[in-house]
Order: C-alpha cells, then structure tokens, then sequence
C-alpha cells in the first residue's frame, strides 16, 4: 500500500494519498493458522524456544505527500519514502524459501530505488513472525543482504501480535519513531536467539539508543511473496 502511494505521489497522479492496513481477529482466520500448526501461546521472534505466531488486530494509516504540496500546508514532516521492491520466492503456498532468497531480492530492489547500498542502512524492522521457518529464513535474506556487517534489528510482533494485514504499516510507525527518536525497541520475547539468526544484532532485553536515518522494514507472506521499503530520517 505504502509502495503503491509513492508511486502515484511520484508520478503526479496524487497530491497526498492515505497508505496502511487493517486487519481483525475471526474464527475463520484463527482456525486456518491453527490448521497450519503456526501459532503459539507467546511469540519469541528469532528466540531458540520459539513455537509459532501470535495473532493480533489493529490499524495503522500514514500521510505520503509531495515534499512540495506538504510544505506549501505547511504540514510536519516525520520521515522521507526512499523506496520499495517486492520479489516472489515461487516456492510453497505457505512456507518461504529457506535461504531467503525472495526476501533478499525484495530488500535489494528497496535499496536500489532508493540509490542506496546496504552500508546505508541504519536499522531493520524485521517481519519476525516467530515461527520457526519464517525467522530462519529472514535472518537467512538480512545475511545475503549486509554479509558480515551487523544492523540493529528489531521486530515488532512480539509485543502486539502478526496483525496480518496492518503487520507492514505498523513496522513503518515503528520506523518513523525509531528515527524521530533515537531509540530503537527491543524485540519483545526474544530471551536466548537461535544460533540459526546468531548473525543478526538483534535488540533484545531493553530499548537501544541508536541514530537512525535510514530505515527498512521487511514484509513475508503466503505464496512466498516479499515486499521491503526503505525510509529517511525527515
């Protein structure tokens, strides 16, 4: 959605367009997870322990504006879309590609429109769904992507839940503060991380104070598809 904004803003064919998601908790949805065996009682994204997914709901929405059309408003900015990709592993109707390949080429085609090398990257809000696969192959995509550097990443499911639909909006929220504020949150459940992710620097225990001006976030879902969006600092 955020992707598909930017596009419209950059190609004049929108002013400002209103970008997010939203999702609900149903009987229908939770019984399909079920069925796959993906959930769990808690959600320990890239932990050892780690059992399946939590389900949550909510809704998250941000402003995409012309740089131009929000200072003529005189609106606040609080942070720039630099760009997106999106890539298909073609693999399995619901699990990844265990070598993250789809994901990498998603966070590569970000990079790339956004004219930026990995090295410029000062922060990763990572999809970390907490099960086993989906984890693995994520810290499997961010290792093909940065290689041996190491990135603060942080993953926001443990505290509110996959919500599914507005998962990819809250990560961006989440982006937008980290960068206006300079403190990067931990990533909620993770007690003891799986030596299969041990190449991650993941935040865990405590909030980190880090200066972020550049932001990725990363999305995985069914059918092996993968989407990633890079953000400045405003």
């Amino acid at each position: 959605a955020l992707a598909l904004a930017a596009t419209w803003v950059r190609a004049g064919r929108a002013d400002v367009v209103l970008a997010g998601g939203t999702d609900l908790l149903c009987r229908f949805v939770v019984a399909g997870f079920n069925a796959l065996r993906a959930t769990a009682e808690v959600a320990r994204p890239f932990d050892r322990e780690r059992r399946g997914l939590v389900l949550g709901e909510g809704a998250a929405v941000v402003v995409v504006e012309d740089a131009g059309h929000a200072a003529r408003r005189g609106a606040p900015v609080v942070g720039r879309f630099l760009g997106h990709g999106a890539a298909a592993d073609a693999v399995h109707m619901t699990a990844p590609d265990r070598e993250g390949r789809g994901a990498a080429r998603a966070i590569l085609a970000a990079l790339a429109d956004a004219g930026l090398p990995p090295a410029g990257v000062d922060l990763v809000s990572a999809h970390g769904t907490g099960t086993p696969y989906n984890d693995a192959m994520e810290a499997a995509a961010l290792g093909r992507v940065f290689e041996a550097r190491r990135v603060p990443v942080s993953g926001i499911k443990g505290a509110i839940g996959h919500t599914l639909g507005a998962a990819g909006a809250f990560e961006v929220v989440l982006c937008l503060q980290a960068m206006a504020t300079g403190v990067v949150p931990p990533t909620v459940g993770l007690a003891s991380i799986d030596p299969a992710c041990a190449g991650l620097d993941l935040v865990q225990g405590a909030a980190r104070a880090h200066r972020v001006d550049v932001a990725l976030s990363t999305s995985s879902g069914f059918a092996g598809s993968n989407a990633a969006v890079v953000l400045g600092r405003a």
